[in-house]
């Protein structure tokens, strides 16, 4: 391939279309499904029972915001010597392998590195990566020293991804690396922060 036409190829606008690019900041914007939702239920004051129940257990407030989407996409690449990490050639068969794991996301037998002597075919945003489920909760409660409710203790439980839901980030995307199509990585796990005001 001459230097003429190896530079077509890399200009070639619909080489980089896909599902996942952006051209300013290079990376995964697409996301196919995503639900945002918001919750706050006021648990019962138990104002029948004793003030030895009602006040350590009544009153409460749950609030929560629940987040889950479908993965990201992300680009297959490839390594060479000459022309260094570029798109890598689709080969064929399914992007994915049936049933991923952390041990095997992407199917390594359907991408391969590009020849020297020109840039890959299989596009951008070729593979989707996994899904996430996370729930934060938070418990609220004012205990109130005084009638008027001018002195009060504000205590509150936040607990991030309360479910400990593993929710994976992106697989190794070079196909020339020993680990491709694996993850080795993780968002954080469930994170429980607990703190008190005092208002006077």
């Amino acid at each position: 391939m001459s230097d003429t036409e190896n530079s077509l190829n890399y200009y070639n606008i619909r080489s980089t279309y896909g599902p996942a690019y952006s051209s300013n900041a290079g990376s995964s914007i697409d996301v196919r499904h995503v639900y945002f939702g918001t919750f706050v239920w006021y648990l019962p004051d138990l104002k029948g029972q004793s003030k030895y129940v009602s006040t350590p257990f009544g009153g409460w407030q749950l609030s929560g915001i629940l987040h889950a989407q479908t993965g990201f996409y992300f680009t297959v690449t490839g390594s060479t010597a000459i022309l260094g990490t570029r798109v890598a050639d689709y080969v064929g068969g399914n992007a994915l392998i049936t049933n991923p794991t952390v041990n095997g996301w992407i199917n390594p037998a359907a991408f391969a590195a590009a020849p020297q002597n020109r840039w890959g075919s299989s596009g951008v945003g070729n593979v989707e990566g996994p899904s996430m489920q996370t729930y934060n909760l938070s418990l609220t409660k004012f205990f109130y020293l005084a009638k008027d409710h001018k002195m009060n203790i504000r205590f509150r439980a936040d607990f991030v991804n309360a479910m400990n839901n593993v929710n994976l980030q992106s697989p190794a995307l070079t196909v020339t690396s020993s680990g491709f199509g694996t993850i080795s990585g993780a968002y954080p796990p469930r994170n429980i922060q607990l703190g008190a005001k005092f208002t006077f």
